[in-house]
Formats: structure tokens, C-alpha cells, sequence
């Protein structure tokens, strides 16, 4: 018993001290970290090009997503935000079915308007199966993105000085529709389609424009107003405050500044326009 004990005692030594077959020995070892490196490699190349597939459709989709949103608020319909996410979940299902790829989830899909503006997000969130990973042990890869868009851009990189001329001589005194000069023509103190008749103000009498205003007849000066603001509106939604200045001016037998240029976007919305009054009814459109 005890030479047997001995001679395994001997033969083991051997083998620890021996230098032949060391070198199979470390690759049997290091086998399997090369295999499983790569096997990481082929997993997430094959993943990239997943995800390079269905980025692709997510960016088609958020642009099918703005355009319908337009396209169905100028043409009056109703529901727009479901209309438009219809219409990029359409696109999404159609350029990932063309690439060969199924995906288990529907991607999330935001569409909202701010202002005037139109805003879309498509993104995807999807565990991607692995093959070589799989047998050590990890089973999926975590795959997400997102793809946005937008109506407007989010920030102006140049300054701006915008200078709005405004008509506001006697032929802006017109009612504005025709039910509007049919009033100006039915009010017994003004008896004609255009509220630009002026008055002695030394005497304490009102021209016709203040009488039109006070009856609640709107004037084609009213609508000029009204385009202003509007043109303001969008200005104030491409600007950050500091890099857009403007200045309101009217044009009438001459070009008199109402509104200084300045930064203050609001003086030139709150700036109440109206015709440029004479002594007497001399009229102001003859350039």
C-alpha cells in the first residue's frame, strides 16, 4: 500500500513538473474566453444591422408623422395626432417588413403640437436575441433608439432685425367684408364703404373709423392688425429673445416709424394700428 501511495506520489510530481503539452493544456483553458469573445463580436454586429434596420424605419415613420400632421390640419380633420401616429405606424410596419425584420413591440409614438409647431417622436425599446452569447449564459441584448422631428427649428443660429411695413392709409379704412361695408353704408353717420372720413377735433367731433370701431364694424386696417400679430406669433417661436429684433412701420403719404426696433416682440403684437389721420379728408394713398 504505501509503494503504491509513493509511486503515485512520484508520477504526479512528474506530471506537475513536466513542460510537454503545456501549450494544450493553456489553449484548452483559454478556448473557451476566445470563443465567447468572439461570439460577442458576431452577436453584436448581427445586432447593429438590426438596429441600423429599425432606426431606419423609425426615422421614416417621425417624418410620415410631421407630414400627416400638416397635411390632416390643412385639410380640417379632426383627431390629427391619431391620424398622424396611424400614418407612421404604418411606414414603421412597412420599411421593417421590406428589410426582412419582425419586432415584437409597437414602437411609442408621440405626436403633439406647441404654438403652431408640430412635434413627433418615434422610439423603439427591444431585448435582441443572442446565438453564441446564449451559451455562456446571456440571453438577450438590450436594443433602444429614438428619432424625432419637427415643424420649426428649435433654435435660430443668426440674428434677425425685421422690419415690417404696414398700409395704414385711407384705402385700409374699406370694411373689411362686404357685410362690413354694407354697415359702414347703412350707419347714419358715416353713409359710405370706407370709414376714412376725418373730423374737426377742435370741435369735439369723431371721424368715421372711431364710430365704425365703437359699432363693432371691422375694418380692412383690423385685419392688417391681426396678420401682424400673427407674423409675430411665429417669430416669437423660431427666436430665443435675444437673437430677433423688429420694427413696425406704417406707409401712407409718408413712412412714419410706430414701433422702434427692438427686442421686446410683444410692443410690436400690443401696438394697436390704426389710419393715419389727416387734418381733413384729403385722402393719404397716392404715393
Amino acid at each position: 500500500m504505501l509503494k503504491s501511495l509513493t509511486a503515485i506520489g512520484r508520477a504526479f510530481g512528474r506530471f506537475t513538473t513536466a513542460a510537454a503539452g503545456n501549450i494544450t493544456i493553456i489553449f484548452a483553458l483559454t478556448l473557451t474566453v476566445v470563443v465567447g469573445a468572439g461570439g460577442a463580436a458576431i452577436d453584436y454586429i448581427r445586432m447593429m444591422d438590426h438596429k441600423t434596420a429599425v432606426t431606419a424605419a423609425a426615422d421614416a415613420a417621425v417624418l410620415a408623422a410631421i407630414s400627416s400632421a400638416v397635411e390632416f390640419e390643412k385639410n380640417g380633420g379632426n383627431g390629427v395626432p391619431k391620424l398622424a401616429k396611424d400614418a407612421a405606424l404604418a411606414i414603421w410596419l412597412a420599411n421593417l417588413k421590406s428589410a426582412g425584420i419582425t419586432f415584437d413591440k409597437e414602437p411609442k409614438i408621440v405626436i403633439k403640437k406647441t404654438g403652431k409647431a408640430w412635434t413627433a417622436v418615434v422610439s423603439f425599446d427591444e431585448e435582441y436575441p443572442t446565438t453564441f452569447m446564449n451559451l455562456v449564459g446571456v440571453k438577450t441584448m438590450k436594443m433602444s433608439g429614438e428619432a424625432q422631428a419637427g415643424t420649426t427649428i428649435d433654435k435660430m443660429v443668426t440674428f434677425w432685425d425685421m422690419h415690417i411695413v404696414v398700409d395704414d392709409s385711407s384705402s385700409m379704412g374699406i370694411g373689411a367684408t362686404q357685410a362690413d361695408m354694407d354697415a359702414l353704408n347703412d350707419h347714419p353717420s358715416i353713409n359710405c364703404s370706407f370709414a376714412c372720413h376725418w373730423a374737426d377735433y377742435s370741435k369735439g367731433e369723431t371721424d368715421s373709423a372711431s364710430i365704425a370701431k365703437a359699432a363693432g364694424i371691422r375694418l380692412r386696417i383690423d385685419i392688417v392688425d391681426e396678420a401682424v400679430d400673427a407674423m409675430i406669433s411665429d417669430m416669437k417661436l423660431a427666436s430665443d429673445g435675444s437673437n430677433v429684433r423688429a420694427k413696425l412701420w406704417g406707409f401712407n403719404d409718408t413712412v412714419p416709424e410706430l414701433v422702434a426696433l427692438t427686442k421686446k416682440l410683444d410692443d410690436i403684437a400690443n401696438h394697436d394700428i390704426q389710419l393715419y389721420k389727416t387734418p381733413q379728408s384729403i385722402g393719404n394713398t397716392n404715393y
